[in-house]
């Protein structure tokens, strides 16, 4: 019997830090402000090891060492996100709103 053999190994790590911070600002009566700033940090990081082989030596004896071919392979990724968010909102007279975000 001839058969291939696969061994693979994938890591993940995902880690995320957020930071909010509202202020609500009434001057008056009439006048309300409210003040939004967000700011988010996520990474990502990935490791992959394979070794893969074929072309067995002595059938039906299934390991790695017992190939003719083997063939080992390894890859890693960093990735990242960094974003802002701002907000500012004004109210007059619980009439007229205003809202600005970037």
């Amino acid at each position: 019997m001839n058969a291939d053999q696969v061994l693979s190994v994938t890591i993940l790590i995902i880690s995320s830090m957020q930071i909010v911070i509202s202020h609500l600002l009434k001057n008056s009566d009439k006048v309300e402000v409210n003040v939004l700033f967000c700011g988010d940090m996520r990474r990502s990081s990935s490791s992959n090891e394979n070794l893969n082989a074929a072309g067995m030596v002595i059938p039906n004896w299934n390991v790695i060492t017992n190939t003719n071919q083997q063939t080992y392979g390894a890859s890693a990724s960093k990735s990242g996100v960094n974003s802002l968010l701002g907000s500012v909102e004004i109210a007059f007279d619980d009439m007229i709103y205003l809202s600005l975000t970037d």
